[in-house]
């Protein structure tokens, strides 16, 4: 299996994730909950001093790094809310996937590409450079299984992070 060196922003918002139930009583403020019409349900987490919450995931088609028109239009809200919401983002986290029926060397490559595709479109949006933070982990990370199509299909994804100041 393909290793990837993961940053200790990476680790801390994956043992976050672990633990989002322990936080499920905090309140959501209202920006947040807006976010809740973006793309798909966004899943919040909150700990030591700031807050986080994933938006997404967008997908992509068997072998493609193309946005599609309703991945264009999810960005384009998502951008929307980052540009005007940008003083109390302090990181935006973009992590590529991708399903396992190529080999592990060309889903790494493919989910970079993915990643970077959503980054650049962001980009054109307006969001600041300098807060994206970009990864592509192959297919190391599905959220499904890889032996049926509708499964494979939901492991080519791109998720975006948010980790606001508080």
């Amino acid at each position: 299996m393909h290793t990837r060196f993961l940053t200790p922003l990476t680790l801390l918002l994956a043992s976050m994730l672990a633990t989002a139930p322990l936080y499920a009583d905090h309140k959501v403020s209202p920006e947040l909950a807006a976010l809740e019409t973006l793309g798909n349900q966004p899943r919040h987490a909150f700990g030591r001093g700031f807050n986080f919450l994933t938006l997404g995931p967008v997908y992509f088609g068997h072998n493609e790094s193309r946005l599609d028109p309703h991945a264009q239009d999810t960005l384009r809200d998502i951008a929307d809310y980052l540009v005007a919401h940008d003083n109390t983002i302090e990181r935006i986290i973009i992590h590529g996937h991708a399903s396992s029926l190529a080999g592990e060397d060309y889903n790494l490559k493919l989910s970079d590409s993915r990643a970077y595709r959503v980054r650049d479109y962001l980009l054109r949006q307006g969001v600041e450079p300098q807060r994206l933070q970009v990864a592509g982990f192959g297919e190391i990370m599905p959220v499904d299984e890889n032996w049926t199509r509708a499964g494979r299909s939901r492991n080519r994804r791109v998720e975006i992070y948010v980790i606001r100041m508080p």
